[in-house]
């Protein structure tokens, strides 16, 4: 009140709902730059048997900006079917894919990563794991059964290979870096 006692009848001020955490990665033991780096270069064929792909890769013709190149691997004609892409993302913030439904963050070679289903392939056949390698940059392993007639796999099985390869792949990576 003008008197300087209280009145009564005000209501409490509100607090302000607190904001919601912020999702980061971890920081990057050091900055591991893929400009230039041709991905079906970092597959070798120990990587192609852990990911269980016969297939020499193919670049992806629809990689056609030098932001994002990919490299695809499969077993065709085998059952149950696999297929392996690996993409090089220089203009990506990773943290970015922490948003999507289903996300999980995780780590590859100490460098922050996400973890997701791929939502055209479905969870159960799907794993799409995007590791934070430098800033705006990724390196992305994806690990399918194209076709779902692999009936006894799982999201937690597809990443858990997805990181696998995605390890195999990283050594190399950091070994000519």
């Amino acid at each position: 009140t003008a008197c300087g006692g209280s009145d009564a009848s005000a209501p409490p001020p509100q607090a302000a709902a607190p904001a919601p955490p912020a999702q980061k990665l971890p920081p990057r033991p050091r900055e591991l730059k893929v400009d230039g780096v041709d991905p079906c270069t970092l597959v070798t064929p120990e990587i192609r048997a852990q990911a269980g792909v016969t297939s020499q890769g193919q670049a992806d013709p629809s990689s056609t900006d030098n932001a994002l190149r990919g490299c695809g691997y499969d077993n065709f004609p085998q059952h149950p079917t696999a297929a392996l892409d690996v993409n090089v993302a220089t203009n990506q913030d990773t943290a970015g894919f922490l948003f999507f439904p289903d996300a999980v963050q995780s780590t590859v070679a100490g460098f922050g990563a996400v973890d997701s289903p791929d939502s055209a392939a479905g969870a159960d056949h799907s794993c799409v794991v995007r590791i934070d390698v430098a800033e705006n940059q990724g390196l992305w392993v994806s690990l399918y059964n194209t076709l779902g007639d692999d009936t006894a796999s799982t999201h937690a099985q597809m990443c858990q290979k997805a990181h696998t390869v995605a390890e195999s792949i990283m050594a190399g990576l950091l070994a000519k870096r």
